[in-house]
């Protein structure tokens, strides 16, 4: 079981929050947490997405999803030190 949960920035209150089991990737449920009026997008790399990434960036939405190496890849460089700022 998962829990996917959506928190205002601010007041670091919990706007949204879901459960899965463990089967459902999480990219699946990333939409039923944002809300349109929120400004930052912070999660591990099971939410990455780079059509999801170039939409946020688009909106003027801070993307701050930890990268996750392609499918027989290494992360570059700048991907490790992206994923070590970001904890």
């Amino acid at each position: 079981m998962k829990a996917h949960i959506g928190i205002h920035a601010e007041s670091g209150l919990v706007h949204t929050a879901g459960v899965t089991t463990g089967k459902v990737h999480d990219a699946k449920v990333m939409a039923n947490l944002i809300r349109e009026d929120d400004t930052a997008v912070y999660g591990d790399k099971g939410y990455a997405s780079d059509e999801k990434k170039r939409a946020a960036q688009a909106a003027g939405v801070h993307w701050a999803v930890k990268e996750k190496a392609k499918r027989g890849r290494a992360l570059t460089q700048r991907q490790r030190a992206k994923n070590r700022r970001l904890g």
